[in-house]
């Protein structure tokens, strides 16, 4: 009987990591929800962004612009210098959702900010059609825009 006693505390504690969504334990990525349904639920923005391209390059790997998503997706950016531009301001990095009065999510993304990389590898939107603007200037004052629209389909 002994022999079992091991193996239900390890299946105890398996479970009780399993109900914590694996909370603590590094390398298990939690689901970021970056907006809410009630934020998502209010009116589009009626006007037109266009992006600005004086400051940093702003590379949006992941998710592709325009794609459709069926969960939590991977949200990677990446900043890279503009060659005679300053060095990049990644304080002033700004993401906003694109709504009638525009939300700033960036608080949001904040802690999974590396060096020039975003990478928030669970993020997660609430059914519908998403628009957000991600900006960033160097230390010379230059503004870099970029927008990105995704569809989430569950």
């Amino acid at each position: 009987m002994k022999k079992w006693i091991p193996m239900r505390v390890v299946t105890f504690a398996l479970f009780v990591i399993f109900l914590l969504g694996g909370a603590g334990i590094e390398g298990w990525a939690q689901t970021v929800l970056l907006v809410t349904p009630e934020e998502a639920a209010g009116p589009d923005a009626r006007a037109v962004i266009v992006e600005k391209n004086d400051g940093p390059i702003i590379v949006i790997k992941s998710p592709e612009n325009g794609s459709t998503q069926t969960g939590p997706f991977r949200l990677y950016v990446e900043i890279m210098k503009r060659e005679g531009g300053g060095d990049i301001d990644m304080d002033s990095l700004a993401v906003k959702y694109l709504k009638l009065v525009p939300i700033d999510i960036t608080g949001r993304v904040r802690d999974y900010i590396t060096g020039s990389k975003m990478d928030v590898p669970d993020a997660e939107f609430p059914e519908g059609s998403h628009r957000a603007e991600i900006l960033v200037r160097d230390t010379a004052g230059n503004e870099s825009s970029k927008l990105f629209s995704v569809t989430v389909a569950k």
